[in-house]
């Protein structure tokens, strides 16, 4: 998969810049380019880092000042950020992580509902999402949004474009 995929690379870049194509339409042309793996190999080819480590490391860097800003919250906000940050039991880097995560829509004032999206494996409901982040679950896990998911089996950020 990976040799095709550097194969055609050069025809997807030209696919992307010229036409623009929306996500769907590129899902439906390119389906294999959207598995984790895949997607994180063409973020490397394009832009020479590894995407999850980036991601991470941000994450990571930000997380701190974040868990401080969801302390000093008030009101509603305030509370359903408190429930988060009760739930979180150690000092795992995955669970802070999920913490952080979580509890952005609800600083930033958006609907968690809407900005996470949970799947079973396979599914294709982010095809509506405009931003957000689809956690793609096993089948028997359901979620909501005020638990924490600390093993999806797959986490993706989703932009539209």
């Amino acid at each position: 998969m990976t040799y095709k995929s550097n194969l055609s690379f050069a025809l997807r870049r030209n696919d992307v810049v010229e036409t623009a194509p929306p996500i769907s339409s590129l899902i439906q042309r390119w389906p294999a380019l959207f598995t984790n793996e895949q997607i994180c190999l063409e973020f490397k080819r394009i832009v020479g880092k590894d995407l999850q480590q980036e991601f991470y490391s941000a994450l990571d860097d930000h997380r701190t000042c974040l868990m401080e800003i969801f302390k000093a919250k008030r009101g509603n906000v305030g509370e359903h950020l408190a429930q988060l940050l009760q739930q979180m039991q150690s000092l795992d880097p995955t669970e802070k992580r999920t913490v952080a995560l979580r509890g952005l829509p609800h600083l930033l004032g958006d609907n968690p509902t809407e900005f996470f999206k949970s799947s079973s494996d396979g599914d294709e409901s982010f095809g509506q999402m405009d931003v957000g982040i689809l956690l793609v679950n096993p089948e028997d896990e359901e979620m909501n949004s005020t638990c924490l998911v600390f093993v999806p089996i797959l986490t993706s950020p989703h932009l539209e474009l």
